[in-house]
């Protein structure tokens, strides 16, 4: 070939490596447009997941044949030359060598491998071991995490983790935990599934928790989350297929995710790229790694060392005693006794019990009662009373019937228990009842509970099923077990003076207060401010360094702010009208929040909080103003039929502006057990009470076919607002972390789907 023919071969020698990975690669400039052409097409049908063998023995047949022409052509004239078949302008010779050459690449290269295909196996795997013929497997991984409190500073922290795993069966398997974490003490876990129980033990804390084996009960055998899994990854990764490589002796595919879509604020050192490795063959995820945004430092890593396959195990890896100072909390069910075996019972638990303990007389719906159980962890008392067909359900009693829990009675747990709660009188006896809202159709909302306080046990009887007057009537029948323990002493507040004489941190209390607010008795870690008609106002909580709620992660450290006395605090904005402000100071770690409180009033109340002032005179949390009931709108309630993640979802009716009529909140939440927080809210009313958002900020856009006005902080958007049909929707995207503007939990994007999805 000559030098023209050499470019070209070095042209299309490189535009073929450049298609293996990248399938829309544009040609280089210069190489001929017919032969581009030819590669496209062989491309097309070499993409699939195996070669089409038609094609390659028709492309081998065309290119022999092509070859015996060629030869026969050098023995003629040149002008027999051009009544060939012409491939490109290049010589015939190069022609050839470059046809030969694609098809070698072509026809030997591996199958393509759809990403998103090997997603979905891993999903099956991850969920269904039968699925990819797993029957037995011993796994070794480790994990590391990397903690970063101060975007702006060097220094991190890690936590650095090992997990064995032995897998006999759905009922079958065993798991061991050592974790390490910063701030905290090592951590050891057991969890052992014996075929017919299964064994949490928590050797940190010695404490062991045992249910019934169920087949749903053992988790992802990925490292990865099941749940992780089901995500979208189109719309929250662009996974693509990057290579081969061995992870813990097994052949695996390179996945690379690429940076996160669906981006958070509350754990940012896991926005940057995602890279995980599958196995090629069990498609188990055997390492997941996440690096650092801005870096090739790695944020977060686990990965599988050591595993095997379909193995024989030995049947004692999958049984457990529990130590003798191991403190059991027994949650199988047990047979149900009958009214003479239920009252020996009873009596034989009431002597172990430091405190006395009740069990009603008389029971509502014909209900049957449960074996009673002592729970060494919790140290109380657990009594269950169901429908007969529902004894052998391994359920929590209140979920069908009645739930009684019973405790020694103390000042704060009597507080935490009843706060918000109506206060009521049984038999003489100090006691509150709350109203729940659970709905039967749906599956969500509440249960009612109605909480006794007495002889020095705090009583607490629940249900989601029965209503609150056949709960206090309950309370009404309790009885004192025959053995039980002495009356004792109601609890009583203790005083600030008893509390920081106790404390090894400093107990701070606000020397500015705004008018009206007035204290309840304090706790061992929190006072509350209440105003006349009841409501919180402001409450102040209180730990050593290190302990306090807000000081481990780093979506609440929120907006630095400068107190007047030169104290630099957290703020923290929330909706409705809760403002936070926290600090460490001398070793302690002090939280205000306010509710409904001006921020300039916070801030005063922050700067005149001292470790020597005292409290003044305190008074019992008035009673809540019972609220009044809002009745269901009278429009169609719409939802959203796609949601970025999984969310506890919660709905409660609202007014309208004007009082006159009804709406609903619907908030979505993939952290229902956090703290105070922002979550994606829609809130609908009737059309008439929409309201053009006039805000400089306002972008109109069509989504889904719907006018929607979007409010944008820089590049986040943060509230949508449109009407469909008869109803005015409002959508809020949660800040987060809180209060930091622009700074949502959704992208744009991603809020788009779900106002699409709304039907």
């Amino acid at each position: 070939m000559n030098t023209r023919d050499e470019q070209m071969a070095e042209w299309m020698e490189r535009y073929l490596e450049e298609l293996e990975t990248n399938p829309n690669a544009e040609p280089p400039r210069g190489l001929d447009a017919q032969m581009v052409e030819t590669i496209q097409k062989m491309n097309a049908h070499f993409d699939a997941p195996a070669p089409n063998p038609a094609f390659v023995a028709s492309l081998r047949e065309r290119l022999d044949r092509e070859a015996t022409q060629i030869a026969r052509a050098h023995q003629k004239s040149s002008r027999t030359f051009f009544a060939l078949p012409r491939w490109s302008f290049v010589g015939i010779g190069a022609a050839l060598v470059v046809a030969f050459l694609a098809l070698a690449f072509f026809a030997t290269r591996p199958p393509s491998v759809n990403a998103q295909q090997v997603l979905n196996q891993a999903r099956s795997a991850a969920s269904d071991l039968n699925s990819v013929n797993v029957k037995s497997f011993q796994m070794t991984q480790t994990s590391f995490n990397l903690f970063v409190d101060d975007p702006n500073s060097t220094v991190t922290r890690e936590a650095r983790g090992e997990t064995k795993t032995w897998y006999a069966g759905p009922t079958r398997w065993r798991i061991e935990t050592k974790y390490e974490s910063p701030n905290q003490p090592p951590y050891q876990s057991l969890t052992v599934a014996d075929g017919e129980s299964q064994w949490e033990y928590d050797a940190t804390n010695k404490t062991v928790n045992v249910q019934v084996a169920q087949e749903k009960s053992f988790p992802s055998p990925s490292i990865l989350s099941l749940e992780f899994l089901q995500q979208d990854m189109s719309n929250c990764y662009d996974p693509k297929v990057v290579g081969e490589e061995t992870i813990a002796g097994r052949a695996t595919y390179k996945v690379e995710l690429g940076p996160a879509k669906c981006r958070s604020a509350s754990a940012p050192q896991l926005n940057g790229p995602h890279t995980i490795w599958i196995d090629k063959e069990t498609f188990f995820v055997l390492k997941s790694e996440i690096r650092a945004e801005n870096s090739d430092q790695i944020s977060s890593q686990v990965q599988v060392t050591g595993i095997q396959y379909n193995i024989e195990l030995p049947k004692d890896l999958f049984s457990f005693t529990p130590p003798a100072d191991a403190k059991i909390n027994d949650m199988r069910p047990q047979p149900a006794p009958t009214a003479n075996e239920y009252q020996t019972q009873l009596q034989a638990l009431a002597p172990r019990v430091g405190f006395p303990i009740f069990a009603p007389k008389t029971l509502p719906n014909n209900f049957v009662p449960l074996a009673p159980k002592w729970n060494e962890i919790e140290n109380q008392i657990e009594l269950g009373y169901v429908p007969a067909d529902r004894v052998n359900a391994n359920e929590s009693a209140d979920q069908f019937g009645i739930s009684i829990y019973e405790r020694r009675a103390d000042y704060e747990l009597v507080r935490n228990w009843t706060d918000g709660a109506e206060q009521i009188d049984i038999n003489g006896n100090q006691a509150w009842v709350r109203r729940g809202d659970f709905d039967s159709a749906s599956g969500l909302g509440s249960n009612s509970a109605v909480m006794v306080l007495r002889d020095g046990t705090f009583i607490s009887i629940s249900s989601f099923r029965i209503a609150p007057e056949q709960l206090i009537d309950v309370g009404n029948a309790l009885e004192t077990v025959q053995g039980s323990h002495a009356p004792l002493p109601n609890p009583t507040a203790p005083t600030l003076k008893e509390l920081r004489a106790q404390a090894d941190y400093p107990i701070l209390i606000p020397t500015y207060l705004p008018k009206g607010l007035t204290p309840a008795p304090p706790t061992q870690n929190q006072i509350e401010y209440f105003r006349a008609d009841g409501t919180k106002a402001l409450l102040v909580q209180f730990s050593k360094q290190g302990t306090g709620g807000m000081e481990q992660e780093e979506r609440f450290k929120g907006e630095t702010v400068t107190l007047a006395n030169g104290r630099a605090v957290h703020q923290l904005l929330f909706e409705p009208q809760i403002i936070i402000l926290w600090w460490v100071q001398d070793g302690g770690y002090t939280a205000l929040e306010g509710h409904g409180i001006a921020r300039e009033e916070m801030l005063k109340i922050a700067a005149s909080m001292s470790d020597t002032a005292e409290l003044g005179a305190t008074q019992a949390p008035p009673t809540p103003p019972t609220p009044t009931l809002v009745p269901a709108p009278s429009f169609n309630i719409l939802r959203p039929t796609w949601l970025p993640e999984k969310m506890t979802v919660t709905e409660r009716n609202v007014p309208t502006p004007n009082g006159n009529g009804a709406g609903i909140e619907i908030r979505f939440d993939p952290r229902p057990n956090d703290g105070p927080h922002d979550a994606l809210t829609l809130t609908e009313m009737p059309q008439e009470f929409f309201e053009e958002i006039n805000d400089p900020r306002a972008v109109q856009q069509n989504i889904g076919g719907r006018a929607v006005t979007i409010i944008k902080i820089g590049e986040g958007c943060v509230m949508y607002s449109w009407v469909q049909g008869d109803v005015a929707l409002l959508l809020t995207n949660p800040y987060d972390p809180p209060g930091a503007p622009g700074q949502v939990r959704y992208s744009c994007a991603v809020m788009e789907r779900v106002i699409a999805s709304v039907r």
